[in-house]
């Protein structure tokens, strides 16, 4: 778990690496530097650390997201520099997962539909937000290919269903999950492995995930809570 922990904290750096021209020097020194911090330390109730990197210092949000460093405020995910409160909105709007390259069988995410285009959707399998939106799925699953992720928010019901379903065959679970009937489902056994959820709570903590369902598009758009069409949100976001 400290590993995939270690993993996921790389992401900013690997963001480093591939941004735009504009911003080349700049990102290159942060680069070499951060290879080798010297020191860091929270500011308390910022979601913000200060890095010292024995050749300059930077702000560095909580999941490395955003640096502030001489005057600039860089989104480190989808390589943009943020001039204006209207930039930030249309970067929270927007996580680019291919960017990111998160491999989602470590999440035990569930796949359904046959479509060529890739959803993602983090749920809870007890929320009624997370129902309404599971039950529009099936009639999409020709367009689209979802990718479902069990991110249980809503107490510890939604903590054990969640279990249960990643402790049950793939195809039973995914039938029981777009039914919302869990009650055949048996309880999580010793070699059944919870890894799964762990990490994914760990990934939508880094994410900024903090509420279900969070659907995630190809060209990642985001929506947040209740969608109460999910075809047209997907069609005005292609």
């Amino acid at each position: 778990m400290q590993r995939y922990l270690m993993s996921l904290c790389a992401l900013s750096l690997l963001a480093v690496s591939s941004i735009g021209a504009a911003a080349e020097d700049d990102i290159t020194r942060m680069r070499n530097a951060l290879q080798a911090i010297q020191a860091m330390r929270r500011l308390p109730n910022t979601g913000m650390s200060l890095v010292d990197t024995g050749s300059f210092s930077l702000l560095v949000s909580d999941t490395g997201r955003f640096v502030v460093y001489n005057g600039k405020l860089l989104d480190m995910w989808s390589n943009t520099e943020i001039h204006s409160v209207a930039d930030l909105d249309r970067a929270l709007a927007h996580l680019d997962l291919k960017r990111l390259k998160l491999d989602f069988k470590d999440l035990g995410a569930f796949e359904m539909g046959g479509g060529p285009t890739q959803v993602t959707l983090f749920l809870d399998p007890m929320a009624a937000a997370s129902r309404a939106v599971l039950k529009q799925l099936p009639a999409l699953s020709d367009q689209y290919r979802f990718r479902l992720v069990l991110l249980p928010l809503e107490g510890a019901a939604s903590v054990e269903t969640a279990k249960r379903l990643l402790c049950t065959e793939p195809e039973l679970a995914l039938k029981a999950l777009l039914a919302g009937s869990y009650d055949k489902l048996r309880a999580p056994t010793n070699p059944c492995s919870l890894s799964p959820l762990q990490k994914t709570v760990i990934t939508a903590k880094l994410l900024g995930i903090d509420t279900v369902p969070f659907l995630i598009t190809a060209a990642g758009a985001t929506q947040r809570g209740k969608i109460e069409d999910v075809a047209s949100f997907l069609k005005a976001n292609p």
